[in-house]
């Protein structure tokens, strides 16, 4: 499957923020407090007229009706940041046909501290079953951003969007940090025409309906790859919601496809101490589901290095078919097992590529070989504090200082206010306070 069209305490600083620009003599720090979807419109047009810099979403915000929550901005004069306080909540109970968050023009724009509930009962087809594929007007992105200086999404949370959970499209620098991604219905982040810097670190993708991440026309250098590190991609891409796999004059049928996909014209990407595991399709199961999808044309120099991609029905690193203008695949120094388990695809880790284009040095391919531990904590209100993990020793998780669980995985429905904290043994993997 390929995709090459889009369709608490806050300290504000340049650097911190990603607002390359702003600065105290430019930059309002003053918020503009959303606490209503009325007041949330009010504020973006605050933004909008250059009166506002900072939108500071606080309590719960529900957003019932049409266009109730149509946040979008558009060619704003200064920089400017979205941002939650602590136990706020954006959640979308109907009306799934516009962005939620909209930034668009050339102002750099910082989304951070924010929960973003979509509903994990309110059912959208975010594609129809065609070939070539329609997206389904009634179901939009969480965040969208085109045409910005740079984009930043921090310490955010986007749950069961009903298309991507964030998409950018069209801009020089996009940092994605400490990000959770739940449950969507197409991507988790989808990112296109970048040539700046791409940094995505810290990341969860768990349960998206197809790929977690799209890359398409992104472009880095030597000296600056585009990066994505540290991150846990598990059990993405858990269905076909694509319909362009039928035989030539038949009727569309579902395809497969890899968890993390860079979908043409991608080249300089690094991917390090990152996770992809759990790949299996629950609304097809004999279509088998691999880890990274390499598609042409244009995919060069790029490098997999001292991460974990297991247990797959298809190959954990693969090219699809006519690699026109693609060249220098390194994988290096991986923890590749449980992979090709799909019939045909006979146990092989690095697959379908043309003599030439991958280099494959230094795997091993036994569970804890080589470690890759990382864990991730989320929370939504409607469904608890949740939480994974890959190669942890001693996983656990405590409440307010007692231990929980001791399970990889898990949900737990702690007081509002508790801290949470996510651990290997001692060692502290991630925290958050239940809301």
């Amino acid at each position: 499957m390929s995709v090459n069209d889009v369709g608490t305490g806050y300290t504000l600083t340049a650097s911190a923020s990603g607002l390359s620009g702003a600065t105290s003599a430019s930059f309002n720090v003053t918020p503009c407090a959303a606490t209503t979807p009325a007041t949330l419109l009010a504020c973006g047009a605050a933004v909008q007229a250059g009166r506002a810099d900072v939108i500071e979403v606080q309590g719960s915000l529900v957003c019932s009706g049409a266009a109730a929550c149509k946040l979008r901005i558009e060619n704003a004069p200064h920089p400017f940041v979205i941002r939650g306080a602590a136990g706020s909540l954006i959640r979308r109970e109907d009306h799934y046909d516009y962005e939620l968050l909209a930034a668009v023009g050339p102002a750099d724009v910082t989304f951070q501290d924010l929960v973003i509930d979509e509903r994990a009962d309110a059912p959208c087809q975010a594609i129809f079953p065609v070939d070539p594929p329609v997206e389904n007007p009634d179901c939009k992105p969480s965040i969208f951003v085109f045409g910005a200086d740079h984009a930043v999404i921090k310490n955010a949370t986007v749950a069961h969007a009903k298309s991507q959970a964030v998409l950018i499209a069209m801009t020089h620098n996009v940092h994605v940090s400490h990000a959770r991604f739940v449950d969507a219905h197409e991507f988790g982040l989808q990112v296109s025409n970048v040539d700046g810097s791409l940094l995505v670190e810290d990341a969860l993708f768990w349960h998206i309906y197809s790929n977690a991440i799209v890359l398409y026309d992104a472009h880095g250098t030597a000296a600056s790859p585009l990066v994505v590190r540290r991150s846990l991609f598990e059990h993405n891409h858990l269905t076909s919601i694509f319909y362009q796999c039928g035989p030539p004059g038949g009727p569309p049928a579902p395809c497969g496809g890899g968890q993390f996909l860079l979908s043409g014209l991608v080249d300089f990407l690094r991917v390090e101490g990152t996770a992809i595991r759990d790949g299996s399709n629950e609304g097809f199961p004999s279509i088998a589901i691999g880890g990274m999808e390499l598609n042409p044309p244009g995919i060069r120099d790029i490098t997999v290095v001292n991460s974990d991609v297991h247990n797959h029905g298809m190959w954990a690193i693969y090219m699809n078919p006519n690699p026109v203008d693609c060249a220098r695949v390194t994988v290096m120094n991986n923890e590749l097992y449980l992979n090709g388990q799909a019939p045909n695809y006979n146990g092989v880790n690095v697959g379908n590529f043309d003599p030439g284009i991958a280099t494959e040095t230094g795997t091993c391919q036994t569970p804890a070989c080589r470690t890759v531990a990382l864990g991730a904590l989320w929370a939504i209100p409607a469904d608890g504090v949740s939480w994974t993990s890959n190669d942890l020793t001693s996983p656990q998780v405590s409440v307010d200082g007692a231990v929980v669980s001791t399970e990889r995985t898990g949900v737990i429905h702690p007081a509002p206010g508790a801290t949470v904290v996510l651990l290997d043994g001692t060692t502290e993997m991630d925290r958050l306070t239940a809301p």
